[in-house]
């Protein structure tokens, strides 16, 4: 037999621990941790701000802008403070609240709508104010014209043709324009009611007599303004209740007007001063005063022959030209010698 000892019942070694003893120690551990974060947070109350907690929101949700005010209503302690201030005798302290960390500014940064600078409103454009030609009283009225001052202005009137510088010179002002084929037409014949237009822009006539109406110059009638000027100044007459607006001005015609409105009267025998004309026989006896009286002013046709009136000759746009050109001269509103330049547009 050996000698030895008889071994001991009671040996932790044979004896494992009962489950009342494991709880016993994990109580006692428990105890002890809680005790120690109590602690901890009594010393440091931020001491849990090291520990981010991940946030909660759902993908694409901004985060809640901690500073500003809601309408919920106070949240519940969380259990863990619960259990805190049953395990401490003393209430625990009051927790500040935690920051918000600060999120990056192309998150939640919506840009302010900026005030568009009024714009200014752009000021109308003047008028154009009219202009007086330093040679001429009469006002300029701005008719429609088709050539530029650099070409002729009617492609119809060659520098070779004989009445271009009256023709540019009365267009310039002006009294007549021509077509929209950028014509002049010289040859064409003058109505009466062209003329009553010519005659009321060159001398814009003040009224001396009453007025007249006429059954064939209607109030719509593009000239139916310059006929009754013509006809209240002198310039123009016709048969009441007709005027016969459409026909054709002749020579005499034209210088019986201009003496009638210009109010001419012959300084001598008019029988004497006609003999100019070698068809003098060939005037109206009741209008030989009125063609002496032009002639002795130089109001007379010299083209073709300045000895031929032809009285009875319809007058052309030509003609009339040349012959209200010579008026302005007599009424100190243009030179003798027209300018031969062309006319402006």
């Amino acid at each position: 037999m050996s000698n030895l000892p008889p071994s001991d019942p009671r040996s932790p070694r044979d004896n494992p621990l009962g489950f009342d003893e494991l709880i016993a120690i994990v109580v006692t551990f428990s105890t002890i941790g809680t005790i120690l974060l109590v602690s901890l947070m009594r010393d440091d109350p931020k001491f849990f701000e090291q520990f981010p907690i991940p946030s909660s929101s759902p993908p694409g949700q901004l985060p809640v802008d901690p500073t500003t005010e809601t309408q919920e209503g106070p949240q519940p302690a969380p259990q863990s403070a619960q259990r805190q201030s049953n395990l401490s005798e003393s209430p625990a302290p009051k927790s500040s609240a935690v920051p918000a960390t600060p999120v990056p500014a192309a998150v939640v940064a919506i840009p302010t709508p900026q005030k568009l600078a009024p714009t200014a409103t752009p000021k109308p454009t003047a008028k154009p104010e009219k202009t007086t030609s330093p040679s001429s009283s009469l006002p300029i009225k701005t008719l429609p014209v088709i050539a530029s001052v650099e070409s002729d202005r009617f492609r119809d009137v060659p520098k070779t043709f004989w009445a271009r510088p009256f023709v540019n010179s009365i267009a310039q002002r002006g009294i007549v324009s021509g077509f929209v084929d950028n014509t002049y037409r010289p040859t064409k014949w003058v109505t009466r009611a062209e003329f009553a237009a010519i005659v009321s822009k060159t001398f814009q006539p003040k009224s001396t007599r009453p007025a007249v109406k006429y059954t064939d110059v209607p109030s719509n009638h593009w000239a139916a303004a310059k006929i009754d000027q013509a006809t209240r100044s002198g310039f123009l007459s016709g048969n009441p209740p007709l005027l016969k607006p459409y026909q054709p001005m002749t020579r005499v015609d034209v210088l019986v007007s201009l003496a009638n409105g210009l109010g001419l009267k012959p300084k001598s025998d008019p029988a004497k001063i006609l003999k100019v004309y070698q068809d003098a026989d060939k005037i109206p006896k009741n209008v030989r005063g009125q063609v002496a009286a032009a002639t002795e002013l130089g109001l007379v046709f010299r083209h073709p022959n300045g000895k031929l009136l032809n009285p009875t000759q319809n007058a052309s746009r030509a003609d009339v030209a040349d012959v209200i050109y010579k008026a302005l001269v007599i009424d100190g509103q243009a030179e003798k010698k027209p300018s031969q330049k062309p006319a402006k547009k």
